[in-house]
């Protein structure tokens, strides 16, 4: 399984059904974890490591909008 179409270059907003939002890159695949629980990875450019997030409580996800830089 892997996310619909996630471009792994572009920062993107992950939505999850308790209210949480976490901002990040992820390569879209989704993994079975030792518990049997299908998580997938996001990855902030400002920590060396990622985290391993729960697929099913997953709601949605959305490209951060890149803001224009003004010269």
């Amino acid at each position: 399984q892997i996310l619909d179409e996630i471009d792994c270059d572009r920062t993107a907003i992950f939505l999850f059904n308790n209210g949480e939002i976490y901002v990040g890159k992820s390569d879209g695949e989704v993994d079975i974890d030792e518990d049997d629980e299908e998580t997938f990875c996001i990855k902030n450019d400002k920590s060396k490591f990622g985290m391993c997030m729960p697929y099913d409580r997953l709601v949605g996800w959305a490209y951060e909008e890149e803001s224009e830089v003004k010269k």
